[in-house]
């Protein structure tokens, strides 16, 4: 490329290349065009940093103590399974509660009780209960609602008459405000004789509009679970939080509006404003309101079956919630109490799972053992090793005569294998069979023989220790396990910064790699660079094209961030326009040489970038699906967009330049000098190729 006239010029150019049969000609055009682009740099030089893996934990770990304090549990949980060691005398009732609906007589006598309660989102639940080993109870729990309701106008005046006597109950766990129940207009704003229950700085309101409002007691948004009552009757209002009078007014109310509707979570778009922040487990409606022993027992927060007064309209909360800090499965949450003169021995909870571990486990046999052995001898033996050949990674642990740092039972290497430990990261290509496959080969062929001290001996209490399974997710879509590799299904975006082998050279001597390169798709589409089908694979250390090619196949997926395997390069696939060498791709400016002066490793091969006043990769501009290259020659910026043209059944390779104004003259080698490969330049006069030196140069 020669110097321009007009030093103040900038020089675009278009790079062109069409891939034909290897018996057609292959085009390579250069054009001039204009263009400017007004986009972002995007960091593309930071490394991911592993801020650490959470430990093992133990199946005894993983159990929470209940009824310590009291008959009732301290929250509610969620996709659980509650064993309970009691006694109940003789000629004594006693029940375990799950919730407002759920309740479980308990048998006299000295007794084992385990409950698992599960119900995920949108899905109907599942109870199973067992005494001394025995079925007790199995039933299925209704698909639940969800976290708001509006009623009709219809439903609002027969069922919600908010203009006479009536008892409303709540539910609720919230750290933020918002609208517990309202009667007001299905849309716009708050409006007189409405009537709403909200929270606002914390603290409950009952507000009827243009009349006034009751507040009181202690703050309620700190995340814990409070029982709320609106009592109403001959006009008098009075508001219990948590068993407690914390509010009243005489002669509060208003009229009914025949347009209101009955909300929850919901109120006026200007008034009391939606549920946020929180838990919103329960409303009941009494319409007519409830009397004496009835009310009381309501306020001092008994079950519906003592109250014995049911009520008009139940709605229960949808609103999903993990309760295990984050080792159990997010679900609808239910308290647990205890009723009657029972002594609790022994009280707990334990998450249930995604994983049957036990019968995972049960389930090793010859065959299991032979998975094991292919997946550790194609991945983990790398770093591991064996008893014969040591690893390649000091820090890993020896299996055959290190101490485990992070949990040797199966269920512990489970996790590290799933959640990572140290340096090790999550490996998550592996079903969970497979991980239990691998474990099984290592404890019996690594760890056994040679590592007895580590082994350790699983037996029936340790089974039996393990978390149950949740069934209904076994049942479901959601437990199938893809078997599709993950890193074929992310959408990587347009460019992906990696290694590639741009040739299919076996011997190292051979090998034509892009250490740093950057494969960028050039064809529009979603799915990001890996769902294309025309590709230029860049190298930063030389600013070479190393390879443009199409097809139906981005690369091999070899690598240890793909598939996980070590010691292998990951290769482009399809069909190849053309590779360039590994080499520099433009003429030192100031030096007038091709000379390589990157490092040469112990193989003979260059390793590292150019000198910087030589050439400088600076980065990559991304405008929607299109990639932009910024880097300098010299002194001379240069942007460069490739692109693709479809041609026949051949798609057009498109480089496309945007040089600064120079001083120098600057030449690129472009493109290998072959018969079948043509190169034609469109735009800056003064702009020409030239076939030399076994290269096509444009300069």
């Amino acid at each position: 490329m020669m110097e321009d006239d007009n030093k103040n010029r900038s020089c675009p150019l278009l790079i062109t290349n069409m891939n034909i049969m290897n018996s057609s000609t292959k085009l390579y055009s250069i054009s001039a065009v204009s263009f400017c682009l007004l986009i972002s740099l995007l960091p593309c030089g930071a490394s991911a940093q592993v801020v650490g893996f959470p430990a093992s934990k133990t199946a005894l770990e993983l159990r929470r103590n209940v009824f310590e304090q009291g008959r009732k549990s301290d929250q509610p949980f969620a996709n659980f399974r509650l064993f309970m060691k009691y006694q109940l005398p003789a000629g004594q009732e006693g029940a375990v509660h799950l919730g407002q609906h759920i309740k479980l007589n308990l048998l006299s006598g000295n007794h084992v009780m385990s409950i698992e309660h599960e119900h995920l989102d949108r899905q109907a639940g599942r109870l199973f209960a067992m005494v001394d080993g025995r079925e007790m109870m199995k039933m299925s729990l209704p698909v639940k609602q969800t976290s708001q309701y509006q009623s009709t106008q219809e439903e609002a005046s027969s069922l919600f008459s908010m203009d006479g006597d009536y008892t409303v109950s709540a539910r609720f766990l919230t750290e933020g405000n918002g609208t517990l129940f309202a009667k007001c207009m299905a849309e716009g704003k708050w409006s007189p004789n409405a009537k709403a229950l909200f929270i606002r700085d914390g603290r409950l309101v009952f507000d009827i509009g243009w009349l006034g409002a009751v507040s009181g007691g202690p703050k309620v948004n700190d995340g814990k679970l409070h029982h709320v009552v609106l009592h109403v009757r001959n006009g008098d209002v009075e508001l219990f939080l948590d068993g407690q009078s914390v509010g009243k007014k005489r002669s509060f109310m208003a009229e009914d509006e025949n347009d209101h509707v009955f909300k929850i979570g919901a109120s006026a778009q200007d008034f009391g404003f939606d549920w946020e922040g929180g838990d919103l487990q329960q409303i009941l409606f009494w319409k007519g309101g409830l009397r004496h022993l009835a009310l009381s027992k309501l306020i001092q927060d008994e079950s519906i079956d003592k109250i014995k007064v049911q009520p008009g309209f139940d709605w229960q909360g949808a609103t999903l919630k993990e309760t295990f800090n984050g080792d159990g499965v997010p679900g609808y949450p239910v308290a647990l109490r205890v009723e009657g003169p029972v002594r609790i021995e022994e009280a707990w909870v334990q998450p249930l799972v995604e994983t049957d571990h036990a019968q995972l486990m049960a389930d090793w046999d010859d065959e299991t053992m032979e998975v094991g052995r292919k997946l550790y001898h194609s991945l983990c033996v790398t770093c591991h090793g064996t008893a014969q050949t040591p690893g390649s990674l000091p820090t890993a642990l020896k299996f055959h005569e290190g101490a485990f740092k992070n949990g040797k039972d199966p269920y512990g290497m489970f996790q590290t294998l799933s959640l990572g430990y140290g340096l090790m990261v999550p490996q998550g290509q592996y079903t969970r069979a497979e991980k239990y496959a691998v474990i099984q080969y290592i404890r019996e062929n690594l760890i056994k023989p040679h590592n007895s001290d580590q082994y350790f001996e699983v037996d029936a209490p340790y089974l039996t220790s393990l978390p149950r399974p949740l069934k209904t997710l076994r049942e479901s879509e959601a437990v199938t396990e893809r078997r599709d590799n993950q890193y074929e299904l992310m959408d990587f975006g347009p460019a992906l910064m990696w290694t590639y082998q741009v040739n299919g050279a076996e011997k190292i001597s051979e090998w034509n790699i892009a250490q740093k390169g950057i494969n960028i798709r050039l064809n529009p589409g979603d799915g990001g660079v890996s769902k294309g089908r025309a590709w230029m694979v860049y190298d930063e250390d030389t600013m070479r094209v190393a390879a443009a090619y199409s097809g139906d196949a981005f690369t091999d997926w070899r690598g240890i961030a793909f598939d996980g395997s070590h010691g292998t390069h990951t290769r482009i696939k399809g069909d190849v326009a053309f590779i360039n060498s590994d080499a520099p791709a433009w003429k030192h400016p100031s030096q007038d040489t091709w000379e390589d002066q990157r490092i040469v490793g112990r193989d003979g091969r260059q390793f590292g970038p150019l000198p910087k006043d030589w050439l400088h990769y600076k980065g990559l501009y991304y405008h929607e699906d299109k990639t932009v290259i910024r880097y300098t020659v010299g002194n001379t910026m240069i942007l460069e967009k490739p692109g693709v043209f479809d041609y026949g059944s051949s798609p057009i390779f498109v480089r496309t330049f945007n040089v600064a104004p120079h001083s120098q003259s600057l030449v690129s080698r472009i493109a290998p000098d072959l018969d079948e490969l043509a190169v034609s330049v469109r735009g800056a006069s003064g702009v020409t190729t030239r076939r030399f030196g076994g290269f096509v140069e444009l300069l």
